[in-house]
């Protein structure tokens, strides 16, 4: 405690000592009367007031930017993430044709999960294209696997994760995912 006391009084007598250096040198070497310096001394404490008062409010936008930049980076990748689960395991259930308790509930949690950074409507179809894609492709009961079902069903999927990823930047062209559905069918012919 003593410690900064004593910093403090010598930081104020070293202030106090550069106030008297400046006027003193000021007055001496500068043929100032202390009637024409009083005012250059307040204009000068102005502009230091003014420069740090801009300087604040500019630091502290950039830092509110960066922060936010930063956080909608890690929002990002982690939806990314979340989505590319979501797919995962829903191609893991594909691959089995069969769905077991453990992957319901794995794709439950992955549908709350993304219901964590997507909205509503988003959701919904997400999880009705999903609901098809499992109704036409697990169990014994499923109707005959068709490709065109599947992609269209998995593109309506990808469609709404790229719309929470991409709200503004990316274009979605419904002829070119037909196309690329017609192109794929290819898949169904050679499958074994």
């Amino acid at each position: 405690m003593k410690k900064i006391e004593y910093q403090g009084l010598i930081s104020l007598s070293l202030i106090f000592i550069a106030i008297v250096v400046f006027f003193g040198s000021a007055i001496m070497f500068g043929n100032y009367n202390t009637q024409d310096i009083w005012p250059r001394i307040v204009g000068a404490l102005f502009g230091v007031v003014l420069s740090a008062i801009i300087t604040m409010l500019l630091l502290s936008g950039q830092t509110r930017n960066a922060l936010e930049k930063e956080r909608n980076a890690e929002i990002f990748k982690e939806k990314l993430k979340i989505y590319q689960e979501y797919l995962h395991a829903l191609c893991k259930i594909l691959k089995d044709g069969e769905i077991t308790s453990e992957e319901a509930v794995e794709l439950q949690f992955l549908t709350s999960y993304i219901s964590l950074h997507t909205r509503s409507k988003s959701i919904y179809q997400i999880s009705a294209n999903a609901s098809n894609i499992i109704n036409l492709y697990v169990g014994e009961k499923s109707p005959t696997k068709n490709t065109e079902d599947l992609l269209k069903n998995l593109f309506d999927i990808v469609h709404c994760f790229r719309k929470e990823l991409y709200p503004k930047d990316m274009t979605w062209d419904n002829t070119d995912i037909n196309k690329t559905i017609e192109e794929l069918q290819i898949l169904e012919q050679v499958a074994v």
